[in-house]
């Protein structure tokens, strides 16, 4: 089985390393920088590649880890080619982007697989899996936070929001997928951003989203967390409360009007981005389903980019299906 993966940096690394574990993957590494592909694939036991198209052809896999502007050029390379393709958060940066991919999707035999490898993390898939089975009856107000020091990546890209779409694409969409994912389809946002007007630097969002379940959620994504990277929830229900701190020891609460029961036990030991690779390799393997599906992938895209909208216009944005 080939696997190309695009793009060497920070991710194109972790998913190249995750791919490289499986005997029967042959890894292959492109990327416009040649220096920066031939040093990922030394370290990977790959190959670098020059020629995109040509090595594309020969794949099973295309894994897309470029900057988000890069996206939908690989994407609408890949469905041309009828590939399975696993493409890093968020699939694309606009609207016309999501029109002219759905359309691409619907004319190709292949398969775009959105990752967000958040979904795997074990306290949010311990909360989930508590959600679903009931364990705090409705759902019916969630506090999250995420949050770290401002990313630049090549160029500082991250810092021109044209291209990375702030904090809101860029970080706060690993909350909006699980919430939809968890609760359902979002009805309306609301947003700020310190950076709406600016567009570029650090950012810092709070958001505020009603679900069509009832549920109301309240989203921090911070780019200005000076101690390092942390991640927490609250999450109140009907019958009982589940609570995650990244900087705790036990993964997750569950309060119960009769006390306080550690959860840890709940979550899974194995590493969320080898989880996110297995399950895109079965889909080439053996025939299975994605575990993110595409349309997934675009109602937290179209969720993020109506937070954005809310956020420069100071107004509320309705998300409700027609």
């Amino acid at each position: 089985m080939d696997v190309i993966v695009v793009g060497a940096g920070g991710m194109g690394s972790v998913h190249a390393r995750n791919w490289a574990r499986y005997e029967d993957v042959n890894l292959k590494i492109y990327d416009r920088d040649l220096s920066k592909s031939q040093k990922l694939a030394s370290e990977t036991n790959g190959s670098a590649v020059e020629d995109f198209k040509g090595s594309l052809q020969a794949s099973s896999i295309l894994d897309i880890c470029t900057p988000t502007p890069f996206h939908l050029e690989y994407l609408l390379e890949g469905l041309r080619e009828n590939k399975i393709i696993a493409c890093e958060k968020p699939l694309v940066r606009s609207e016309a982007e999501i029109e002219a991919l759905s359309e691409a999707v619907k004319s190709s035999h292949g398969q775009v697989i959105p990752c967000h490898v958040v979904r795997n993390f074990p306290p949010y898939l311990a909360a989930h899996r508590a959600i679903k089975d009931g364990k705090i009856g409705t759902p019916a107000a969630i506090t999250m936070h995420r949050g770290g020091r401002t990313p630049s990546g090549s160029q500082e890209w991250f810092l021109d929001h044209c291209l990375s779409g702030g904090v809101l694409l860029d970080l706060a969409i690993h909350d909006f997928d699980w919430l939809i994912w968890t609760l359902g389809p979002a009805a309306e946002v609301t947003s700020r951003s310190i950076s709406s007007k600016t567009g570029t630097g650090p950012d810092y969002a709070l958001t505020t989203i009603k679900f069509e379940s009832g549920a109301v959620a309240t989203v921090e994504s911070s780019w200005l967390d000076l101690q390092g990277f942390h991640t927490w929830f609250d999450i109140s229900g009907s019958e009982g409360l589940l609570q995650h701190d990244s900087k705790k020891e036990a993964s997750v609460i569950l309060g119960k009007g009769t006390g306080m029961i550690y959860e840890s036990s709940l979550c899974q030991p194995d590493d969320p981005y080898t989880k996110q690779t297995d399950s895109i390799y079965r889909v080439a393997k053996f025939k299975e389903a994605p575990a993110v599906q595409f349309e997934e992938g675009i109602q937290a895209v179209r969720l993020s980019l109506a937070s954005i909208e809310s956020a420069k216009n100071l107004s509320t944005v309705s998300l409700t299906r027609t």
